[in-house]
């Protein structure tokens, strides 16, 4: 006989049932150092690392960059066009 699988913990929710609950922050940043100083900005640098692995596969990130765009554009056309023919529509009556 097997033991039944333990379920992990849940997060608390916000009543919701949809996602996690996060608690509220002030300003929306996060709070300083314990010690007081101001927090030390990172150096994208160790990321030039990944270069080498990444430039075969250059064109396709640039494909996938330029269907963002146009997906976006998409997006942004999509409800003037559709205020263009509402408004075309009710002009008649």
């Amino acid at each position: 006989m097997t033991a039944a699988p333990r379920s992990a913990p849940r997060a608390a929710s916000s009543g919701t049932g949809i996602g996690p609950s996060f608690a509220p922050s002030s300003g929306g940043a996060p709070p300083p150092p314990p010690d007081g100083r101001s927090r030390k900005l990172v150096s994208p640098k160790p990321l030039a690392r990944l270069l080498p692995l990444v430039r075969p596969y250059a064109p396709r990130l640039a494909v996938a960059a330029l269907c963002l765009v146009v997906a976006g554009g998409a997006q942004l056309v999509f409800p003037q066009t559709v205020r263009h023919l509402l408004d075309a529509a009710f002009q008649q009556r």
